[in-house]
Formats: structure tokens, C-alpha cells, sequence
């Protein structure tokens, strides 16, 4: 059986040099064909580059996605937003590339939806060698533990920047925060808030009894809320779930319902910064996310920049002490959304909870525990307004892999480590969490909850009517403990 020869590919003996000698050669009258001999270049590419049918000077290869200057500016970007405090990641790359030529220079390319694969990465990755380390570096910073020398370094080090930007003690109403939550449709039987980016999310979205949706909150010191954004993972939302949404909330969509780079500057450019706008917020304002959050791009950096927006990195694995979202919001949201959702269920026999229905509970979710007060309290206890380090409760601080095991947080292995032996919730410490809570309540408000407690009807402040039952239904839930 004879053997089959496989074509080697061999690379141009020639220069461009020597394209560019040959073709001068051939406008003084030398033949294409002897040129060609000479030269030692094909007689086909001397007759294309010479007829203009191919460039003079061309690279080896396909074509890039990306120009020379924009590669640069990529490049630029990644190092100084590394610099700045940020932990960056190959997503992030592409992300940025994405939304460039799909929504900034308008580029067609020949990846799916403009987005990049692994072996366009490796080889601007090989274009950029020094980047490596840097991702590298970033990837270790996520994964090293969180101790208080680290976390004193991290509000030093943001005085700073804060200071040479003039944006210390701003009006509150000048600082914000964003993160993400996830909410079951079903939580009976589940957690009901589980941290944003969980395997979990994709994993329980397979089934329609544990399927959760993302949403995107924003809050200022002011106890001010911007339109919240829900995620939804279609390529298009349907209309009935759209004209669901409450007045001046917001949808997006992606393949598995996460919150994308794409989205996450959609939300930026055209519902925050307009709602800021309209609010007539002062700018510059103090934006403060998740340092390792993948939805960072470099676009949305420049969108911010140009609209005085200053992003602010939190330090890593601390969103339990500095994020006023975690501390003092997500947990109340947590408590009542199991109860609104059953009241739903009770209310609708024999209609099944929906993605329709999802917006509006969730929009009654949120006015059941919002407080303003509390809010303002959140970001000063997490010593972000007023910017403070001696506001912080270093004793809080503990080694990151224990407070993984706590922290309302699941993953596809370890699903139910935290339910108890009967199938219940989750082991959440109430007592604690009253702790918590009543240290963020104003004295005469919490002096005027315990005043009333016995009392079957709030006969308070009409305002703080939701917060009162939501405070009563967790002393109750401490004193059975």
C-alpha cells in the first residue's frame, strides 16, 4: 500500500525587500517572468502585487480582527486597569473585542456573533507575551485570602486615588455600588440568593423548579436605587415578559441568563448614565464594583471616563465586609422573597409562578425591604460613605475558605451542605443577622420597634411600617433558635 505524502507548507524564501526590488525591476522594463527568477518569488504573486490585485506589503496570515492601533490601545487598557487595582481575565478580552466591532467600530469578522475564540486568543496572547503574567498574577490575587493588613492596604491605597481625583467626602449622593444576585422561581425547597457567577445558576436553570433569574441592583450612599436589570437567557426577550417589567426597570439577554460584558455596558450607557442625568446627579460620581468582575471591558473604562463615571475596584474576596449590597440588602431580600413568592403561590392555586410574574414580585420584594436610612447605614458601616477605614469591623475578617463554606454561595457539588437534616433552609445564624440589622437601625427607630413589638398593628411611622414586620418576623426567627 503505497504511502501517502503529506504537503508541507514552506515559508517565502523572499523579503519584502526583495517584492519591492523586483517590482521596480518590472516598471524599467524587466519581464515578470525573469523577475521572478532573480528574485526568487513566485511569478503569480510579482503579476497580482503588480496588477494591484494584491497589497505590496501584507502580513502573513489571515487578516487581523483588530488594527495595529487598536491591538495597542487593548494592550494599554488591560496594564493600566491591572494597575489601577482591577483583575482582568482572557473573558474580559474577548468581551472587549466583542462589543468593539460590534458596537463601537461596526466591524464584521468571521467569529460568531464578533466574539473571538481560544485560537485568536493564543495568538494575540503570543502577540503580547507580557500579558501572560499578568493574568496569571490576577488569577492568584482571586484566590489568595483575605486578612486585614490586605484590606487596611485596600482603603489606603483608594484614599489615595480618591484624593488625587477630588472625590473624597463627596455628597453621598455621589457614591454608588452595583452587584448582581440570582432569585429562584420556585424557592420553597432551595436557597433562595445565591452569589452571581455560581455553576449552579447554568446547572439549575436545566430545570424549570430551580430555574433563578440574575438581576443587576444599583444604590447610592442616599439610599437612592437605580433601575434595576433583569437577565433573562434568550436572544430576545418575548414581549409578554418585557411589558412585564415594573416602570423604568430594564432587561437583558444572554445564552445562559448571566449578566455579560456586553450587557453590563449596555446597562452603563443606556440606563444609568441617562438616570443619572435625569436625576440630576452631580458628576464626577464614584462607581464602586467587584474587583474581579468579568464584566469589566474597555469599553465601557472609556464610556466612564468620558462621562465622568470613576471606577473603583473593591478588594478582592471582602464583599462580605465592604459591599453595603451584601451586608445590609441582599439578606432582607433573601428573607422576603421566600415569603412573597409563597404568598404568590397561595394567591394563584393552580397557576404556575412564571418568568412574567417575576419582575413585579421582585419589584414588591424590594419596596417590602427597602429603607433608605438602612441603606445610608450599609455604606457607612462598610467605611465607603464616608470613606473610612476606621469604620470597618476588623474582626469580622475571616480566612476566605472557611466563609466559603457560610456565605450564601452554592455550587453544583455541595448543593444542600447547608440544609439541614429535615430538608429546611439554609443554617443562617438569626441572631446574628438581628445583630446586624439593628446596628444599622437609627436608635430612635429601633427604641420605637421595641416599643411596639407586642403590639399585633404598627402604629408608627407609616414609612417604616415594612421594616418594622421585616425586623419583628427576624427577632422572632432569633428568639426560636
Amino acid at each position: 500500500m503505497s504511502k501517502i505524502k503529506k504537503q508541507s507548507t514552506r515559508e517565502p524564501t523572499y523579503t519584502e525587500e526583495d517584492v519591492g526590488k523586483a517590482l521596480e525591476a518590472i516598471k524599467t522594463g524587466m519581464s515578470i517572468r525573469n523577475a521572478s527568477k532573480i528574485y526568487q518569488i513566485p511569478r503569480t504573486t510579482l503579476l497580482y502585487k503588480h496588477t494591484g490585485k494584491s497589497p505590496i506589503s501584507a502580513k502573513k496570515g489571515p487578516a487581523l480582527v483588530l488594527t495595529d492601533k487598536e491591538e495597542s490601545d487593548l494592550v494599554s487598557w488591560f496594564t493600566m486597569i491591572s494597575e489601577k487595582g482591577f483583575t482582568l481575565t482572557k473573558q474580559q478580552i474577548l468581551d472587549s473585542v466583542q462589543i468593539l466591532v460590534n458596537k463601537i467600530v461596526k466591524r464584521k469578522t468571521p467569529f460568531s456573533d464578533g466574539r473571538p475564540g481560544r485560537h485568536w486568543y493564543e495568538k494575540f496572547i503570543r502577540r503580547h507575551s507580557k500579558l501572560t503574567r499578568t493574568i496569571d498574577e490576577n488569577t492568584r490575587e482571586r484566590r489568595s485570602t483575605l486578612n486585614e493588613e490586605k484590606l487596611k492596604n485596600w482603603f489606603q491605597e483608594t484614599n489615595k486615588l480618591l484624593g488625587e481625583k477630588q472625590l473624597l467626602n463627596v455628597d453621598p449622593s455621589r457614591v454608588f455600588t452595583c452587584d448582581e444576585a440570582a432569585f429562584f422561581l420556585h424557592p420553597e425547597a432551595d436557597k433562595i440568593l445565591i452569589q452571581r457567577g455560581s455553576k449552579a445558576i447554568s446547572n439549575l436553570g436545566k430545570s424549570n423548579d430551580r430555574e433563578c433569574l440574575t438581576t443587576m441592583f444599583t444604590v447610592n450612599a442616599n439610599g437612592m436605587i437605580a433601575p434595576p436589570m433583569v437577565m433573562f437567557r434568550y436572544q430576545r426577550t418575548p414581549q409578554s415578559i418585557k411589558s412585564s417589567l415594573p416602570d423604568n426597570w430594564v432587561h437583558g439577554n444572554s445564552s445562559n441568563g448571566w449578566m455579560t460584558g456586553e450587557t453590563f455596558y449596555d446597562y452603563i450607557a443606556d440606563t444609568f448614565y441617562p438616570w443619572l442625568l435625569e436625576n440630576q446627579i452631580e458628576l464626577p460620581i464614584i462607581l464602586f464594583i467587584d474587583k474581579s468582575s468579568t464584566n469589566l471591558t474597555m469599553s465601557l473604562c472609556e464610556f466612564c471616563e468620558r462621562n465622568k463615571i470613576e471606577l473603583i475596584p473593591l478588594q478582592a474576596n471582602a464583599t462580605h465586609i465592604i459591599q453595603p449590597l451584601m451586608v445590609g440588602f441582599f439578606q432582607p431580600m433573601k428573607f422576603a422573597w421566600k415569603d412573597i413568592v409563597k404568598q404568590w403561590n397561595e394567591e394563584n392555586f393552580g397557576r404556575k409562578f412564571r418568568k412574567e410574574d417575576f419582575s413585579s414580585a421582585l419589584k414588591q420584594t424590594m419596596d417590602f425591604v427597602y429603607d433608605n436610612d438602612f441603606l445610608r447605614a450599609g455604606f457607612m458601616s462598610c467605611g465607603l460613605c464616608p470613606f473610612s477605614l476606621e469604620s470597618i469591623d476588623y474582626s469580622t475578617i475571616k480566612n476566605f475558605d472557611s466563609y466559603k463554606e457560610n456565605r450564601i454561595f452554592i455550587d453544583s457539588k455541595s448543593m444542600y451542605d447547608n440544609y439541614d437534616d429535615n430538608g429546611g433552609d439554609c443554617e443562617i445564624e438569626h441572631g446574628k443577622f438581628l445583630q446586624l440589622l439593628e446596628k444599622y437601625l437609627p436608635d430612635d427607630k429601633l427604641t420605637s420597634f421595641k416599643e411596639n413589638e407586642d403590639n399585633p398593628l404598627w402604629i408608627g411611622d407609616e414609612k417604616d411600617t415594612n421594616l418594622f414586620y421585616f425586623w419583628l418576623n427576624v427577632r422572632t426567627l432569633a428568639d426560636n433558635e
